[in-house]
Parts: structure tokens; C-alpha cells; sequence
């Protein structure tokens, strides 16, 4: 008895594991298609701007920023 008990438990748990996988699975697309979409949109745009983090480091500039600022790709922060 205890057994089927077991049993029954583990396939709730494999269920709700998959469950739990395919929401991850659908929010990592989301947020891929959205950091697409700002990248297209970023790229596209003639307006310089450029996004600094907390500690004024360069995260992320729009090709327009190139331009006026002189910035290169190694002038984004990356974490150690």
C-alpha cells in the first residue's frame, strides 16, 4: 500500500515538475522575443541614447550613440 502511495506521489511530482518546466519554457520565449524586439528597436532608432547601470557603467547604446559619444563595444560593462 504504501508502495502505490509512493508511486501515485512521485507521478504528481513528475507532473507538476513538467508543468512547472514548460511555464519556464514559454517565459524564457517571451522574454527572447522581447529582448529582440528592444534590440530592433534600439538599433533602428537615430536618437543617441545610452543605458547606464547603478554605478554609472555603460550597460547598453544605441548606434546613434556611437557617433556623437565615440563608443565602442568594449565599452559596455560586462560582470567578472
Amino acid at each position: 500500500m504504501a508502495a502505490k502511495k509512493r508511486d501515485g506521489k512521485r507521478a504528481k511530482d513528475s507532473e507538476a515538475l513538467s508543468t512547472v518546466n514548460n511555464q519556464i519554457q514559454e517565459k524564457a520565449v517571451e522574454l527572447e522575443k522581447a529582448n529582440n524586439d528592444m534590440a530592433n528597436l534600439l538599433n533602428c532608432t537615430d536618437i543617441a541614447t545610452v543605458f547606464l547601470d547603478a554605478a554609472f557603467r555603460i550597460k547598453l547604446f544605441t548606434p546613434a550613440a556611437t557617433r556623437l559619444f565615440n563608443l565602442i563595444a568594449t565599452d559596455v560593462w560586462t560582470s567578472p
